[in-house]
């Protein structure tokens, strides 16, 4: 069988006979992991959620969740500080921080390109700036 790109399949009709039924499917953009390409990944990632408290010296607390890769907690606080520091937050005006493991989970597909990308996500939850998407 002659082995066709799953682009140049987009858009096309094809009739399914499944004996008491005949369907038409109509292929919209198929995903990497329907193409025979060999980059195509299946792959989701495990990840380790950091709850994570800052209160800052002008007695303002943030709650948020670090999330890395499963096996990389010693770089929690880290990319804590990290984000902090983006968002305007420098080390210097952080009073207090607690930054403690909380749970395992199977990252969401756009979590998992943000961490293969940037190495860690914030899920931002009490007194962050809004969340950047």
């Amino acid at each position: 069988m002659k082995s066709v790109p799953a682009q140049a399949l987009e858009g096309k009709v094809f009739h399914v006979d499944l004996g008491a039924f005949v369907v038409d499917l109509i292929l919209g953009p198929l995903r990497r992991i329907l193409s025979n390409n060999s980059n195509a990944t299946t792959t989701t990632m495990n990840i380790d959620v950091f709850d994570t408290y800052v209160t800052t010296t002008a007695d303002k607390r943030l709650h948020f969740d670090v999330m890395l890769p499963t096996g990389k907690g010693e770089l929690a606080s880290h990319y804590a500080k990290e984000w902090l520091g983006s968002v305007g937050i420098e080390a210097g005006h952080i009073r207090q921080e607690s930054c403690r493991y909380c749970h395992s989970e199977t990252a969401r597909p756009d979590i998992q390109r943000h961490i293969e990308t940037q190495g860690y996500f914030i899920y931002q939850m009490e007194g962050c700036p809004s969340p950047v998407s």
